[in-house]
């Protein structure tokens, strides 16, 4: 019972949070410098991002107890909203302050595509979701034929 659809979700979303613990969020350039923001330069920001990551392989091997593995999903779709919040609003603040820092015209904040994975995530746990619920309710029927 490994092989179900939702495990694939489960499995995209935990590497895309991996990817993200590791890629740049945004490349800030001054003048001819240029910097990398990542998630691990804040610590807030990298413990969501790796419990993040972590939790949907853990929901993995939970496949013979879907109600604690839909509990899971749901508390990986509540991560995932912070994170990518948290995403944005540091990503902003970092923008913010170098701008008002750096007031010349060669200034740039370039984001980068982990700044959208956890969107992406939350898509992904929401099909599982529905994928879970369409399991539990396949079980549920064949408790009710006996």
């Amino acid at each position: 019972m490994i092989q179900r659809i939702q495990s694939l979700y489960m499995l995209l979303t935990a590497v895309l949070m991996a990817f993200a613990a590791f890629k740049p969020l945004a490349h800030i350039t001054i003048g001819s410098d240029v910097s990398d923001l990542f998630a691990y330069d804040l610590i807030y920001l990298e413990i969501l991002v790796v419990i993040s990551a972590l939790l949907p392989f853990v929901m993995i091997w939970l496949f013979k107890d879907l109600l604690t593995q839909m509990r899971l999903c749901f508390a990986e779709l509540v991560l995932l909203v912070g994170t990518q919040a948290f995403f944005i609003v540091y990503l902003k603040r970092i923008e913010n302050g170098v701008l008002a820092q750096f007031s010349s015209a060669d200034v740039f904040v370039n984001m980068t595509s982990p700044v959208v994975f956890p969107a992406v995530g939350i898509v992904l746990m929401l099909l599982a979701v529905m994928a879970l619920s369409k399991d539990f309710k396949k079980i549920n029927s064949l408790n009710r034929i006996r």
